[in-house]
């Protein structure tokens, strides 16, 4: 369950703005199991063109075969099979040209196609939330079953732990309005057809990347060497949660805006009015698994390393380079039925804009000394004290990540979905606030930098 409404007064029995609570009327305790197959085939081939030219080959198949539906949802035919990706051929080129003599200078690239699995995650919510094991159902203060904040809907499962006071000794301690799941579709027959239900399309496959890097290398003195580099990356078909149950936007909202001197402006953004029905009227929001997002990967990359030479090496790199994508999930939203909540999922391109994940600038340097205190003494007491110390360190600084400017609250949407278009549904299917629609997106603010630094001093162990 995800409580969206802020936190109740003790004893006032306060509404709630929004709440979403899971039930499993047939394993009970919200678990499944499945399994998943993985077939690897890998081919190279090295050609030696030249003494100083080398040509590497090769091709990858990559099989990712799809877990068996256990029970599917009659009333949403994507639930009823997995689609499995069998094309994925992913061929890989690369070579070695040694600039002039000496040994002094290489030039090196390479391309190559790489595929992505289906995560895991993604096939538990495909397969266990699809409004059968798990039913999901999303409530405003005005909804048939809605309860009064803190309590539940229903019974949480058997192996959850116990509530307590919401404010530790005192406060009420949350409980259910009705004893089962079954109990509450039976007081609100409705409500069946608002559960959230999450699928694949069928066309959903595996995410694949288009990969490319030219690398020019030099050798300096003191067994160090220079490197810059181009490093550039195409993501096709990476994945995201859109809901699929939601017909075309039928209308426009005008909204008037405000800014902090005064000034007002009118925008005006497409609109799910929920007067259509929805394309499948037995359910509400399908949480769809849909392989439809494209990204850019730009980068410049200098580095300078020093071979271990008088017990002294490192590794210091810079990278400059710019992330962008139509809505590409973020890691910490990636699991499960992960979704970057777009304005309009019939306009994707809208979304167009710096990736969550852009880091612009970032710098790395590494080292390892190995201590040479002990060559300078000839006391053997002093040798044991000051030989054998090792030092190594880190150090990591690197700009901040976009941040995306979200609404603070939804108007009242008859769609069923949420934001100013009033078709967004967050990772849980319940209806989000959305960004702002006349800032695009990742394009104001940027979250603070990064500084790490990490330092070891250690002596090596000495037989005696």
């Amino acid at each position: 369950m995800w409580p969206t409404n802020s936190a109740p007064q003790p004893g006032t029995g306060s509404s709630i703005r929004a709440f979403i609570q899971a039930g499993d009327p047939i394993n009970g305790t919200g678990g499944g199991s499945f399994t998943t197959t993985d077939h690897n085939f890998y081919v190279q081939d090295n050609v030696l063109v030249r003494p100083n030219f080398t040509v590497n080959l090769g091709v990858r198949y990559e099989l990712q075969t799809m877990p068996k539906v256990q029970r599917a949802n009659p009333l949403v035919p994507q639930t009823a099979k997995f689609n499995t990706d069998k094309n994925n051929f992913g061929p890989r080129i690369g070579f070695s040209w040694g600039i002039g003599g000496g040994q002094k200078q290489v030039l090196r690239g390479g391309y190559g196609i790489y595929y992505g699995r289906t995560s895991n995650s993604s096939l538990f919510a495909a397969l266990f939330q699809n409004g059968l094991f798990q039913q999901s159902f999303f409530f405003r203060g005005s909804f048939c079953g809605a309860p009064a904040a803190p309590n539940i809907v229903f019974p949480q499962p058997s192996g959850a732990p116990s509530f307590t006071p919401i404010f530790g000794a005192s406060g009420p301690t949350p409980t259910s309005t009705f004893p089962t799941v079954a109990a509450f579709l039976a007081a609100c027959p409705n409500a069946g057809a608002s559960a959230v239900v999450t699928a694949l399309d069928p066309h959903y496959v595996n995410p694949l990347v288009h990969q490319f890097d030219l690398a020019y290398e030099r050798a300096l003195p003191g067994n160090m060497s220079f490197t810059v580099s181009y490093v550039g990356s195409r993501g096709n078909r990476l994945p995201t949660f859109l809901d699929g149950n939601l017909p075309a936007p039928d209308t426009t909202a005008t909204y008037q805006v405000t800014d902090f001197s005064g000034k007002t402006s009118v925008i005006t953004v497409p609109f799910f009015s929920g007067n259509v029905p929805r394309p499948n009227p037995n359910v509400g929001v399908v949480l769809m698994g849909k392989s439809v997002i494209n990204s850019w990967y730009h980068s410049l990359v200098l580095q300078l390393r020093r071979k271990m030479t008088h017990g002294l090496s490192f590794d210091t790199n810079f990278t400059w380079s710019q992330a962008r994508d139509n809505g590409q999930v973020a890691g910490v939203n990636g699991t499960f039925a992960g979704t970057d909540t777009p304005l309009n999922p019939y306009d994707l391109k809208a979304e167009y804009g710096l990736s969550d994940l852009d880091i612009r600038r970032r710098f790395i340097f590494t080292t390892y000394w190995e201590m040479p205190f002990a060559n300078w003494t000839q006391n053997d007491t002093m040798k044991h004290v000051v030989g054998g110390w090792r030092l190594s360190s880190i150090w990591r600084v690197q700009d901040g990540r976009p941040v995306t400017a979200f609404m603070d609250d939804l108007p009242s949407c008859n769609s069923g979905d949420g934001g100013p278009t009033c078709g967004l549904v967050s990772s849980f299917g319940s209806a989000d606030v959305g960004r702002v629609p006349f800032i695009a997106r990742n394009s104001l603010y940027t979250s603070p930098g990064l500084f790490y630094y990490r330092s070891a001093h250690r002596p090596a162990i000495q037989a005696t």
